[in-house]
């Protein structure tokens, strides 16, 4: 037991080794350490890097995108009678589509910051089980 506290005290700081902005960058030595392949360990780097300067932007697009050709045939199909006048159902179409880009961009957001966290359980996984073989 008391390996895997030296052991994680070590690891700690190559772990988290700087912190810049809220964002976490993973040392590249480690990822090598705990039997990545160079090339690997740089892939993995580089999406994780790219997740956390996600802005949600793709995802709030394809909301959008959706809402703009899915609308028409959903008005065609249920507010046709309803709604007789042409501006209200342009306001309501553009309106909806500017509520789903919010939402997608929240998506986005959020999607990226759980795959963020899941790569970094996955870390602290190799971490211990490294520290239990070595």
């Amino acid at each position: 037991m008391k390996q895997y506290w030296q052991f994680r005290s070590m690891m700690r700081p190559a772990l988290l080794a700087v912190r810049e902005e809220h964002h976490t960058v993973i040392n590249h030595a480690l990822l090598v350490s705990l039997g990545m392949t160079p090339d690997e360990a740089h892939r993995w780097s580089a999406k994780t890097l790219e997740l956390q300067q996600s802005c949600g932007c793709k995802t709030g697009a394809m909301f959008m995108m959706a809402t703009l050709l899915l609308y028409p045939l959903v008005w065609h199909w249920t507010l046709t009678e309803r709604l007789h006048t042409p501006w209200l159902h342009i306001l309501i179409w553009l309106s909806a589509a500017f509520v789903a880009g919010g939402i997608g961009k929240l998506t986005g957001l959020l999607g990226a910051q759980i795959r963020i966290r899941i790569r970094l359980r996955d870390i602290r996984s190799r971490v211990k089980e490294s520290s239990r073989h070595g």
